[in-house]
Parts: C-alpha cells; sequence; structure tokens
C-alpha cells in the first residue's frame, strides 16, 4: 500500500477497482450472450 501513496496516477481508489470489475463482469456476461445467440 505504501508503495503506492506515492503513484496517485497507478493506484485507484477501491470503489473505482470494484466499478471497473463489475463492468468487465457485465461485458463478460454479453459476450457470453452473444456467442450463446450465434450458436442457435
Amino acid at each position: 500500500m505504501e508503495a503506492g501513496a506515492n503513484r496517485p496516477e497507478i493506484t485507484a481508489t477501491t470503489g473505482e477497482v470494484l466499478e471497473r470489475l463489475m463492468i468487465e463482469d457485465q461485458d463478460k456476461k454479453k459476450e457470453r450472450k452473444r456467442s450463446s445467440a450465434r450458436k442457435r
């Protein structure tokens, strides 16, 4: 944590990280739906 404290441009707040993970998770779900729709 200390190493990242002096590099604010690299570290992101936990809220931003969680938001990114949620967005990535949603994108993955969308891709799965698209790929399953193509198979049909």
